[in-house]
């Protein structure tokens, strides 16, 4: 499970690799996300896309306490989940990192530097008038290659899938739960 990912970029940073517009507060850059911190997300599509803050840990909206937070969501679940099924269907996002813990002492990393988007959703959970928007990291079966001994990974999209996950139809995002960039993904 990940537990930690980093994400060394800053708010242009992040700009520049996913074309999206900022909205919020400056993000400086951060080696170790954790769940329970603000961390930035994807969402929108297209010329729309544009980068928000959200707490790592997604609370559904019809939940009466936080600590129904998940930090991580399972790809073979996903459509079927009473947890996640909304949030699949309408709220997905990329969650931008530069690497990814998995294991002690290791971490997943593209090949060529730059940075990876996790698969994502998200949710708003409302208290007495306050709004929370937190998030969840979709995560499958590690594969023996990629992540010995691990046994759940992140599920990495490549940015021709970008576009899909955020707003394509919820058919066309469950066909991308199963794969994973092979090829441009090592450990480190």
């Amino acid at each position: 499970m990940t537990r930690q990912y980093g994400l060394d970029l800053t708010q242009d940073g992040i700009r520049v690799a996913f074309d999206a517009l900022p909205d919020g507060p400056l993000w400086p850059g951060c080696s170790a996300v954790r769940p329970g911190m603000p961390a930035p997300v994807i969402c929108g599509a297209g010329r729309q896309r544009r980068m928000a803050l959200m707490l790592w840990g997604l609370v559904p909206s019809w939940a009466r306490a936080l600590d129904r937070a998940s930090a991580h969501a399972r790809a073979e679940t996903l459509e079927d989940s009473g947890f996640f099924r909304a949030a699949f269907k309408a709220r997905r996002c990329l969650v931008p990192a530069t690497h990814v813990r998995i294991g002690t002492g290791r971490r997943m990393e593209r090949c060529d530097g730059r940075p990876m988007a996790l698969a994502g959703l998200w949710e708003a959970w409302g208290w007495e008038g306050d709004v929370l928007h937190g998030f969840s990291v979709v995560t499958r079966p590690a594969t023996a290659d990629l992540a010995p001994g691990a046994a759940r990974v992140p599920l990495v999209l490549s940015p021709e899938d970008w576009s899909c996950w955020l707003s394509g139809p919820s058919r066309a995002a469950a066909g991308l739960l199963h794969g994973m960039e092979s090829g441009v993904l090592r450990v480190v």
